[in-house]
């Protein structure tokens, strides 16, 4: 499994196969902007620095079509249903 680091938020990775025509460098400066605005708006001294590691949902052994977070004692994964282009998508997600 490939990971790319995000820029800003350093415990942040995404892995780099699964999201279709999307540029993964887009998806990362997305998925910052929207890192940024809830830890705007949240406790930070609640959020965890464990690593989290984005995933293409499309990557899940079983592959699902929804997204999910899974919680370890480590790490946090975060599957993502998104691919392509739809940036609308992984904003809400």
């Amino acid at each position: 499994m490939k990971l790319l680091q995000f820029d800003k938020n350093k415990n942040f990775y995404l892995q780099t196969d699964g999201w279709g025509e999307a540029e993964i460098q887009d998806i990362t400066k997305l998925l910052e902007s929207v890192i940024h605005e809830l830890y705007t708006n949240l406790d930070t001294g609640k959020i965890t620095e464990k690593p989290v590691i984005v995933i293409s949902s499309a990557k899940k052994v079983p592959p699902t079509e929804h997204p999910e977070i899974i919680q370890l004692d480590n790490l946090n994964l975060i599957y993502l249903s998104s691919n392509d282009r739809f940036w609308s998508k992984y904003s809400f997600q």
